[in-house]
């Protein structure tokens, strides 16, 4: 995630991922693209099968159904919120961590 601060305290979150689907429970925990579907841009979105082939989404009922995932296949999104200037009120950081 990259996270940028304006000087009026906006900020524009910016999330990057790439999924690496291994097994059928990978599958079904990742057929829907929940988060990107709620953040106000997206800018990237598909499924890419180990030959290397890419497929978009299809928007179901305001949610992205992730077409063609099998084990191997990966999936990734970029997607970006914007957060309103919170004026002379501290900032308080999301907590991010790797896994």
């Amino acid at each position: 995630m990259i996270l940028r601060v304006n000087a009026d305290g906006s900020m524009i979150e910016e999330t990057h991922q790439l999924r690496r689907i291994n097994d059928r429970a990978g599958v079904e925990a990742h057929e829907e693209a929940r988060d990107a579907a709620a953040a106000e841009q997206v800018l990237l979105l598909r499924t890419i099968h180990p030959d290397g082939e890419t497929f978009v989404p299809h928007l179901v009922s305001n949610n992205f159904s992730m077409p063609k995932i099998e084990p191997g296949s990966f999936i990734e999104q970029r997607y970006r919120n914007f957060k309103s200037g919170r004026g002379a009120q501290p900032i308080d950081f999301l907590r991010f961590f790797f896994r």
